[in-house]
């Protein structure tokens, strides 16, 4: 069984970094988590392949950590993140938000007796990217991932596979949260109900995600209560000649237009007035524009 959900998306990912660090691991400190405790906020955590035999918690500071590749498939294979104890792999767990970003590794546990989940987000809004969350297992709910509490993560590019969970959720947890998934893809995830993802009183974002099952209900479907799926965000779009649509950022920018927001409207937009003395389309009345007309001068068609 194989079915896709779609929606049209566009995502925004901004980190800004003022007087940045780069700190490497292992050159600089051997464990990540003893890189993260001496990272500030705006610096940037390089962590090369390898097998990292601990539990991380990202202590609510705005970084970004990654892999030296996180696009290459390879790279994230080989650099791991290994649980050894029966306790989530990752943490996210202080109010992080938009600008503290995981991207390019396994995330996974050393065996499943010592297994949690693989990442807990509460109360948290982090950017997690190109990771692959991996044959964790959770005596309770969400196997490679919680997301609970109010959270509003931005969940890209990312692989579930073979983690399960004792009640729901075997790919991911989701508990009166509002994440955004991305292009993931869940494949061979189980639980007792909904193996790749279960919603609580949840409205998820999921766009472009692929299912991957065998037939059995449990296994990679996305179920739960009170949930439903959150369709893409819209707002003003302010097009040439004063004109303006509401759309999503991705109609807005095939159109060639401005986006002026989520939410916004066109009544408040302040899209520009339209200028028709300005032939080439600058915003500028110039030389340019008589350059155009005198391009144009003769008898019309």
């Amino acid at each position: 069984m194989r079915f896709t959900i779609q929606f049209v998306t566009a995502i925004l990912v901004v980190n800004t970094t003022l007087s940045a660090d780069i700190i490497n691991v292992p050159g600089d400190w051997p464990f990540i988590q003893q890189a993260i405790s001496v990272a500030a906020n705006g610096d940037e955590i390089i962590v090369q392949p390898g097998d990292y035999v601990e539990h991380i918690d990202l202590l609510g500071k705005a970084f970004t950590i990654h892999s030296i590749d996180p696009t290459n498939p390879n790279i994230v294979d080989t650099t791991r993140i290994i649980g050894p104890s029966a306790s989530p792999t990752v943490q996210c767990v202080n109010g992080e938000g938009t600008d503290t970003v995981i991207s390019g590794f396994t995330i996974t546990h050393s065996t499943p007796a010592a297994s949690d989940h693989g990442m807990q987000i509460t109360s948290s809004s982090p950017i997690v990217t190109y990771c692959v969350f991996y044959d964790n297992h959770s005596t309770t709910n969400g196997g490679g991932m919680l997301i609970n509490l109010i959270s509003n993560p931005t969940v890209e590019h990312c692989t579930f596979s073979g983690n399960t969970a004792f009640s729901e959720g075997g790919g991911i947890y989701n508990y009166v949260s509002s994440p955004l998934l991305v292009e993931c893809t869940f494949d061979g995830n189980d639980a007792n109900h909904s193996g790749g993802i279960y919603n609580l009183g949840s409205s998820p974002r999921i766009d472009d995600c692929t299912f991957v099952g065998s037939g059995n209900p449990t296994i990679d479907s996305v179920g739960g209560l009170d949930w439903s799926i959150r369709a893409p965000d819209t707002g003003a779009c302010c097009l040439d000649g004063g004109v303006c649509m509401v759309g999503t950022e991705d109609d807005c920018n095939n159109a060639g237009g401005m986006y002026v927001g989520d939410y916004t409207e066109c009544a408040t937009a302040n899209c520009p007035e339209p200028c028709p003395a300005d032939l080439t389309g600058d915003g500028v009345v110039d030389i340019n524009d008589v350059f155009e007309m005198l391009g144009m001068w003769g008898v019309c068609p």
